[in-house]
């Protein structure tokens, strides 16, 4: 896999979360500019051992962000999804909740 790929799904995944690149690092336990270069692709070759610590923070397998060829499957995209809803405020999750019950009772 091309190094900016990574780097182009590092950023789209982390954006998409609504990650800053300081939480992300966080998450991750790397550095700031460490993952600003992972997604400009000025890492001529990450450790596995970032790699598989970005993609845990994530949420994502770490073929996902080294293989082209691997899609999002349902427990990716429900890790995705349960990430960015925990990161809601409560009374956003209540919100939430609060349709989710209208449509199950549909």
């Amino acid at each position: 896999m091309a190094i900016s790929m990574i780097g182009e799904k590092v950023k789209l995944l982390r954006m998409d979360m609504g990650l800053t690149l300081d939480k992300l690092a966080k998450f991750a336990s790397v550095s700031k500019s460490y993952i600003w270069d992972i997604e400009n692709g000025k890492v001529p070759r990450p450790s596995a051992e970032n790699v598989f610590a970005i993609a845990n923070a994530l949420m994502v397998d770490t073929e996902f962000l080294i293989n082209d060829d691997y899609k999002l499957n349902g427990d990716d995209e429900a890790k995705i999804f349960t990430k960015k809803y925990l990161s809601l405020s409560e009374d956003k999750r209540k919100s939430i909740n609060d349709l989710i019950n209208l449509w199950s009772t549909k």
